[in-house]
C-alpha cells in the first residue's frame, strides 16, 4: 500500500545498505538495491546506498572502502548488508568485526551472520 502522507525527510528512518560494486556491475545486486529504493518510495523511509568494494580485496582499488567509514550509528537507524559480495575475501569472523563497529540492528543478505538477522541466498538449488 503507498504511503500518501509521507513524513518529512528529517523524520523518516534511515537505512544504509553497503553493497560491493555499482548496480550495473551484478545483476543480482542491482535487483536488490533496486527493491530497496522501491521499498523506501513506498514505505517512506530514508535510504543511503554504499558502494564500495569487497572488504580485504587483493585486487580492488581499496580507498573505495573509505564509504564505509561515513556511515556511523548517529546517521544510520539500521544497515543492510549485502554480504554474499562483501565478504569474498574476508572471514565471518572477519566480517562480525567489521559490522560490529554500526550498533544499529543489521540485516545480512547472502550469508549468515551472528546475531544478525539474515536471509541465504542457495545458488545452488
Amino acid at each position: 500500500m503507498m504511503n500518501t502522507h509521507p513524513a518529512p525527510p528529517s523524520l523518516r528512518p534511515i537505512i544504509a545498505v553497503f553493497s560491493c560494486g555499482f548496480m550495473l556491475k551484478h545483476q543480482a545486486q542491482a535487483f536488490v538495491l533496486q527493491g530497496a529504493i522501491d521499498a523506501a518510495h513506498e514505505l517512506g523511509f530514508n535510504l543511503v546506498i554504499y558502494s564500495g568494494t569487497e572488504l580485504a580485496s587483493p585486487v580492488a582499488n581499496l580507498h573505495q572502502n573509505v564509504l564505509y567509514e561515513l556511515a556511523n550509528s548517529r546517521n544510520m537507524d539500521a544497515l543492510v548488508l549485502l554480504t554474499s559480495s562483501l565478504m569474498s575475501f574476508v572471514t565471518t569472523a572477519e566480517m562480525t568485526e567489521f559490522h560490529s563497529q554500526y550498533s544499529v540492528p543489521k540485516v545480512s543478505l547472502g550469508i549468515k551472520l551472528p546475531q544478525v538477522y539474515s536471509a541465504l541466498v542457495n545458488n545452488y538449488s
